[in-house]
């Protein structure tokens, strides 16, 4: 079994946002509920819908309550009066929300105790905050003791590690970091980027902002500590389990010799792109026709120049396009070069 959160929030979109993260976080370790919003979902809280959070997730462990804004601690104090002596198990704390939560989501995926589970969450929160917390169960405080910080250890084992997954120590791979070393009874720290942190807070390894590519150092002290760096090393050449994203298809490459199919259309219909046969440039006005083609039969000026159009349509069919004035050539059945049908007595 492990400590069971109660997400409580005025807003039921936010607990519910906020359940979510955390537990995606730990893939579903740590039992999570939601309370939020009043009766009806209004913007509120709800003792008894905190209640039956709390019953939902209640266990052997004990429950974490966390909480969005002062006066939640209103709904979430009869709450607690409504349970039976059986479930008194039960913690409040002011710890940010978000972060509190995914902090105390991952410490009681451990294993950890309740204590512990909360002071992992209040690490994230000032302490103008926690102050805010009247404590409602300081006799169950005291019986539980603070578990005290471990001695100095002499014999420091390091080991460097360079990411080389694609987000790095964000998320998901930083939960599953903190995750490992939290197995082994050793004392680890991170150092990275210019900072510091343990490797048991996902608070502390998300604020590094290690990204891929980059070298961390791992310094372990204690009895487990040569096996523990050895499960990070191993974590850290699995990519954290990250699936490398697929290369993308470069476009295929154009062959240096392939002529474009406009300059195609130039060499095979020199006329039409303004060019005399022998290859120079026509002048403004001139007329490559004879009396009684195009200007003969009235053509506008611009026909010309539809026919270089499409002859761009056309070329990359290699459909012949004959000339204005020209008919029957290239055509089906020699039809008119306009799209007529000849018709025949």
């Amino acid at each position: 079994m492990t400590v069971g959160l109660v997400i409580v929030s005025h807003s039921a979109q936010l607990a519910n946002g906020v359940a979510e993260l955390a537990g995606q976080m730990t893939q579903g370790a740590t039992p999570i509920a939601a309370a939020g919003g009043g009766v009806d979902n209004i913007l509120g809280t709800s003792a008894e819908k905190i209640q039956a959070a709390i019953q939902a997730v209640d266990g052997p462990d004990g429950v974490l309550v966390l909480l969005d804004l002062g006066s939640a601690i209103l709904s979430a104090e009869m709450a607690l009066e409504l349970l039976n002596s059986e479930q008194q198990h039960v913690m409040l704390s002011f710890a940010p929300l978000v972060e509190g939560a995914i902090a105390a989501a991952i410490e009681a995926s451990l294993g950890h105790t309740l204590v512990e589970v909360k002071q992992a969450a209040e690490k994230t929160a000032s302490v103008e905050q926690l102050q805010l917390l009247k404590p409602l169960s300081s006799a169950y405080e005291e019986a539980e003791a603070a578990v005290p910080p471990p001695p100095a250890q002499s014999d420091v084992r390091e080991m460097q590690l360079t990411l080389t997954n694609p987000t790095g120590l964000h998320a998901r791979p930083a939960s599953l970091f903190v995750q490992t070393a939290g197995r082994y009874d050793a004392r680890i720290e991170v150092l990275g980027r210019g900072r510091q942190a343990e490797a048991t807070s996902i608070i502390g390894v998300l604020a590094l902002g290690i990204r891929k590519g980059d070298t961390i150092t791992l310094r372990a002290s204690g009895k487990e500590a040569e096996v523990a760096l050895e499960a990070l090393r191993d974590l850290n050449l699995a990519n954290f389990y990250e699936t490398t994203p697929e290369a993308e298809t470069p476009e295929p490459a154009i062959p240096q010799d392939a002529e474009p199919q406009q300059d195609v259309a130039r060499q095979r219909h020199p006329v039409a792109y303004g060019r005399q046969a022998d290859g120079q440039q026509r002048q403004p006005g001139h007329r490559e026709d004879e009396p009684g083609e195009l200007a003969g039969r009235g053509e506008p000026a611009g026909a010309q120049r539809d026919v270089a159009s499409l002859v761009d349509l056309l070329v990359g069919d290699h459909v012949h396009v004959d000339r204005p004035g020209q008919r029957g050539r290239g055509h089906p059945r020699g039809g008119r070069a306009d799209g007529a049908a000849d018709h025949r007595a």
